[in-house]
Parts: structure tokens; sequence; C-alpha cells
């Protein structure tokens, strides 16, 4: 009896991780095309033939072995979608490859609201398309209107990461002329913007005592004559300079005031029991009987 030619078949093909195939069982016989349909996220690199990303195809060959991709010695990896992007005032860290997770943290100032309480973070991945999914933008802390203080002859503002020029004795009525064009206007302020404010005339930055204490408080002329404040991480206003507090404020000088001659009395001014003045007061002294300022009766 004559025998019959009978097509080849070829066995399972073998599976791949992280691919789908079609069809999905056999049988298989010579010249069935299988698709192999790479899952989402991930890639075959084909020795010689680089990368493939969607589908590939065997077939079954005249020797009952399979022909084509899935013949290779391959796998699918993950799509790594490339250097980690940077984010404005954050540090980002993480994993780079699909459905790996990347944490950006906020530098010390900076919330996704800009309230000191705010968010100081966010994670973003790798997407299936190769990119990296949305990110989020820190904003700076806000502190607000700044604050508004008595006997404050102008205001000066200074963005944040500018150089902060501080007046000087010598300087005083330079700076004054420049910064009194800006004199009395209040500014808004976010993390590290810094105010400048310069004292009237008479009147020096002094820390740690209220107006009550003058002039038992010696305010030398030497004193500064302006202080600054930062804009806080915290969202408040803050004193800066190693001799300044957060209770700064501008004060009046004062003036020690020597005692009179035999011949003569003081008139206690407001500040009886103190032999010193604040700017502008005034000390007034009277002859004693048998006395005048040019030796007459009507001196």
């Amino acid at each position: 009896q004559m025998k019959k030619c009978q097509i080849i078949q070829c066995a399972e093909p073998k599976d791949v991780a992280h691919t789908t195939r079609d069809p999905a069982k056999g049988p298989f016989y010579y010249e069935d095309k299988v698709t192999y349909e790479i899952e989402s996220g991930y890639k075959v690199d084909v020795p010689g033939e680089g990368k493939i990303n969607g589908t590939f195809d065997c077939h079954c060959g005249a020797d009952g072995g399979w022909n084509g991709t899935c013949a290779l010695d391959i796998k699918a990896a993950p799509i790594d979608c490339g250097a980690a992007p940077s984010v404005d005032h954050a540090t980002v860290a993480g994993e780079t490859l699909f459905g790996g997770k990347l944490t950006a943290v906020a530098d010390t100032g900076f919330t996704l609201d800009g309230t000191a309480v705010g968010q100081s973070s966010f994670s973003f991945f790798c997407q299936a398309d190769g990119r990296f999914s949305p990110r989020q933008e820190f904003q700076p802390v806000v502190c607000g209107l700044c604050a508004q203080f008595k006997n404050v002859a102008a205001i000066g503002f200074v963005p944040a990461g500018e150089p902060l020029s501080l007046l000087s004795q010598s300087g005083l009525k330079v700076k004054q002329q420049k910064v009194m064009r800006r004199a009395k206007r209040l500014y808004n302020t976010v993390y590290n913007d810094q105010v400048d404010y310069l004292c009237n005339e008479g009147f020096r930055a002094v820390s740690g005592a209220s107006m009550l204490d003058f002039p038992v408080v010696l305010v030398p002329i030497e004193a500064p004559v302006n202080f600054q404040m930062r804009c806080s991480h915290s969202g408040d206003l803050k004193v800066i300079g190693q001799m300044m507090a957060n209770d700064t404020q501008c004060v009046p000088v004062t003036c020690d005031v020597k005692e009179p001659e035999a011949d003569a009395k003081r008139i206690p001014v407001l500040h009886e029991g103190f032999a010193r003045l604040a700017y502008k007061e005034i000390q007034n002294f009277v002859c004693l009987a048998g006395h005048s300022t040019d030796g007459t009766p009507t001196g």
C-alpha cells in the first residue's frame, strides 16, 4: 500500500514573558504563523534586528521547528523612559523603567500650594508610551504682605536670589534718596524675599525693648539706621542679622544730659530721675536765685 505524504507538524512555540500569542494553542503545521503581541510597556530586543515594539511573528518550518523571532534567545523587558526629568526647586530620585515610581522632594521653602504646611513631595511614573507621567510644580512659601512699623522712612524690597545692599551711616543720605522713591509701600513676599526698613531721621534699629523703655535704654547714634526681614520657610517674616531679633523696631536716639553747675538746677522732663533725653526732647535748666545766664538781673 502506498504511503501518503503528511504535512509537517510543529510543536507548541515557546512562551515569551510579557507577551500574548495568537493563536494561543495548536496544532500547528508547516507554514502556520503565530503572532506574539508584546505587553504594553515592554520591549523585545532582537540581536541584529533592533527593537521590536508591538508584535513579532514566527512560522512553522519544514523541519518541524519554528523560524523567526521566537526561535531566538529573546526576552521582554520593561521600557526605559530615559534620564529622570528635572523638577524646578526639587530633587528627583527613583526608577525610570516602565511601572517604576519617581519622587520629587521640594527644596526648603517650597510646597505644592505655597503654604508652609503644604505638601512637599509628589510621585510620577514611567508610562507604557515611554514618557513620564505629568509632573506638578512647586511654589515658594508665601509670607504675605510685609509688616508696617512706626518711625520708618522707607521700605525697600529685594527679591529672592538678589544681594541685599545694606545701609551704612556714611551712605545714609544717598540711600535715603534712593529708597524714598519706594517709601511706605508694602510688599507681598515669598520665600527668601527680603524687606529693608529704613528708620526716620533721629531713629535707630534696636531689638529687645519697647518704646516705653526710652530714654532709659541708651540708643547711640552709631546704632544701625535700618533692619532687614526675610521670608522664612515657615511662612513668617523674620529679622535677619546677628545683632537683631524679631522684636526689632525703629526707636529714638538718646542723649545723656550733663548735670548743671552748682548755680543752676535741671527742670525735669517727662523722664524724671533720668539724665537722658530721646531725640527732639528738650531739657530745660533754671538758674538759682541771684544768678542769670548773662550776669544781669534781667538776663
